[in-house]
This record gives structure tokens, sequence and C-alpha cells, in this order.
């Protein structure tokens, strides 16, 4: 079992230029937070919530563009760990008198996704790398581990482009079979259809999980893909676990259940509460095709 749960929030204020100029710890106050992620291209957002913060620090909060660092875990697991990083998009403060509540709604990658553009051009037989490289640099997110098998991979056509970064990210790595996102503030790509670059999670009562879990279907999958993959899932419950990130590779396993694997994290959602009960993620988790790469 995981005890004396820990969560920090850091908010980094901006000014007109959106230059950070000064720093925010939220430790001992309560907060909670619900945080989803996943695999699409759409930022992954947050609601968090600080109870009582003071007057003047409610003031120097802004409506769009402070970025929010959350860390949450557990002192007997190595402490807080970064669960959340993203920009306000939405500021208020609710009086419930004798307590104030200031509820912050942000996007992870808000500031790269839907406010930058890029202009590029590259000749016939670029290699991926560079194309994806490219454009991380032009948008000035930063770019994650590039899958293995990226280094074979050329467009062959040459590539020119000039609007928003994200659907340069977008026709590209649909050409070329790959998926992106953006992860606590950063770029992440990988295979469609794969996973991560990290150890195997194991999930089963002996490490967190929460009740049974409940089976469904990706109906939609073949809505918008022409991939001939499983599209079998369960959700899942698991004590609060800020490793658990969208396309991570987990093995699941339960007594009531027969079920198989490996499969994929989808989407993820955090819940937690200092001053509450609700500590938790929420998988949904998807069986992955036989030989799914990295």
């Amino acid at each position: 079992m995981k005890f004396y749960r820990q969560a920090t929030a850091r908010i980094k204020i901006r000014n007109a230029n959106f230059e950070y100029i000064d720093e925010i710890t939220i430790k001992d106050l309560r907060i909670s937070f619900s945080i989803t992620k996943s695999l699409a291209w759409s930022t992954n957002s947050c609601v968090l919530k600080i109870w009582n913060l003071s007057q003047k620090k409610r003031n120097i909060i802004k409506d769009f563009g402070d970025e929010v660092t959350i860390y949450a875990g557990y002192e007997t697991a190595g402490g807080p760990q970064v669960l959340f990083i993203g920009q306000t998009t939405a500021v208020s403060h609710i009086y419930e008198q004798p307590e104030i509540v200031s509820v912050l709604e942000c996007g992870d990658g808000e500031k790269y996704i839907n406010q930058l553009r890029v202009s590029l051009s590259y000749a016939a037989n670029t290699p991926a790398k560079t194309i994806i490289t490219g454009i991380a640099q032009q948008m000035g997110i930063p770019l994650l581990s590039l899958p293995s098998n990226i280094e074979n991979l050329v467009y062959r056509q040459g590539f020119s482009y000039c609007d928003m970064g994200k659907d340069a990210l977008t026709i590209v790595c649909d050409k070329l079979g790959l998926q992106w996102s953006v992860q606590n503030n950063a770029l992440q790509v990988i295979p469609q259809g794969g996973t991560i670059d990290q150890p195997i999670v194991q999930i089963n009562q002996n490490t967190g999980m929460q009740g049974v879990p409940t089976r469904f279907t990706y109906r939609s999958l073949y809505l918008y893909r022409s991939i001939n993959e499983p599209n079998t899932g369960y959700k899942v419950n698991v004590a609060l676990d800020p490793f658990i990130l969208p396309g991570s590779k987990i093995t699941l396993y339960s007594t009531h259940l027969d079920v198989k694997g490996p499969y994929r994290v989808e989407t993820v959602r955090h819940e937690g509460d200092t001053y509450g009960a609700l500590w938790q993620s929420n998988l949904e988790v998807r069986e992955l095709a036989s030989g799914a790469t990295q």
C-alpha cells in the first residue's frame, strides 16, 4: 500500500510579453485536481482548485498564459512527481464563506498547440526525423525521444507548409504512420498503435488496482481509422500513479476476469484532493495489436 499522500502546485506568473517574472508555490493549502490526458492532438486539460489563497496571490494570477505545474505522489514512493504541466486558460475565484476557492482551468501545451504557426520547406527524401524536429523547433516545443523505427522513415515527396504547427504535425505523422500528442508541455511522437519507451507497468490488486476492470469497446475507432487492430478495452481504476501516461504499455491481471494483453493506455484521468478521500487514476486501456512497437 502507498501512504502519506503529497501534492504541490507551482504557478509561474507571466508579464505582458509572456515572460515568466514571478512564481507561486502552494504546498500547505488544500488543493484538488482533475486532469485528463489522452493521445489525441487536442490539449490535455486540468482543473485545479486552491482553497484560501491570499488576496495578493489571487490578484497576480492571469486568466491566460501562466504556467501551472502539479506534483503529486506519496512520501513512501519517492515523493511528489510531475503530474501535469500546462497554461491557464481561465481563472475564477468562488466565495463560499468563510472560504475562497480559486479555480484554474489549464491546457497542456496550450501556448504551442493553439497559438503558433510554422513556415518550412523540405526537399524530396528528407528523413522524417528532420521534418518533425524542424516543426518542433519552429513551434518552440521540447521534443521527447522519437521512436526507434523513425530512423528508417523518409518523406519521399518532400514537404512544404505554412500554417498552424499542429496541422503540420498531423499531416506528416499521418503520412508516416506516426501519432503525436503533447504530454506535460513536450511533444510526444509514437508509432500508430504503438507505445512510449518506458518499462511496462504491472496493474493488479497488489499494485493499487481498485475494484474490477470494466470491459468496453472502442467502436469509434473504425470511424476514424482504416487500421485493422484490436479495439477491445477496459476501464481500470488504480491508486494515483503519476508514472502512467497516455501511450504507456501495461499488463492487467484480475482474479475476476480472464484478461489478456498487453494493453496500451489511451486515456488517463488523475483525480485527487489533499483534504479528501479522492486520490486515484482512472485508465482507459486497449489491447495492443500483435507486434506493436515502441
